[in-house]
């Protein structure tokens, strides 16, 4: 990766001014993106923000597949137009 640039026209107009206006070599790009460094405290919580909503789609996701599974072994399946009659 470190061959591969960033054209300037993607980046914010201050960052890494000493890198030239060829662009900034994409591992460092990835680097600040990730540590913080590229937004500032914005991007920090914005990151954030992003990770705790992916943790919570997947643990929901987690606790509807293992929910499913566990009712389908009980339940029979109800297929559109037909009525499951309750033996109680």
């Amino acid at each position: 990766m470190d061959e591969h640039t960033v054209t300037r026209k993607l980046l914010p107009a201050a960052y890494r001014p000493q890198d030239g206006d060829s662009g900034v070599r994409a591992d460092i790009v990835i680097t600040d993106l990730h540590s913080g460094r590229m937004f500032g405290v914005v991007g920090t919580l914005v990151l954030d923000v992003v990770t705790l909503a992916w943790l919570v789609m997947l643990l929901t996701g987690l606790v509807m597949y293992t929910m499913k599974r566990t009712r389908g072994a009980q339940l029979p399946i109800a297929r559109a137009g037909t009525v499951i009659a309750d033996d109680e």
